[in-house]
């Protein structure tokens, strides 16, 4: 499948957002149109499937740097050292990467939606 970046999926996907739009020439296109939101729906599908495999990967190394800040820390309260934790710089870092990355999954999961819906939309226009 398409090896994208993440700009490359951002411009892949404006460029389907753009197809939506029924006129006389989408409608004139519809098989064309269809096929072409399948394949987006495709790319994006193998796009999410890296993304969410780095996420994984992502998340043990977040909690990792979470039990090493942890480990580090001398307070002998629990919740002292949760909050110096989770306010230290590397383990702040890790987390904002990882939701960074959550999100940009759940705007993927959004357009893969969008674009099934427009696959069928021209496939019926198509069997008209």
């Amino acid at each position: 499948m398409t090896n994208l970046s993440s700009a490359g999926i951002e411009k892949l996907v404006e460029d389907h957002i753009d197809l939506i739009a029924v006129n006389g020439e989408s409608l004139a296109q519809a098989k064309t149109r269809s096929a072409k939101f399948l394949v987006a729906e495709s790319i994006l599908s193998s796009y999410l499937k890296e993304l969410q495999k780095a996420i994984a990967q992502f998340k043990t190394v977040s909690t990792a740097s979470y039990a090493q800040v942890m480990k580090g820390l001398s307070s002998k309260k629990v919740t002292e050292n949760k909050i110096e934790a989770e306010a230290h710089p590397d383990y702040s870092r890790n987390r904002q990467s990882l939701e960074e990355m959550e999100a940009e999954a759940n705007w993927v999961k959004t357009h893969m939606k969008i674009f099934d819906n427009a696959h069928v939309m021209y496939r019926q226009f198509a069997n008209e």
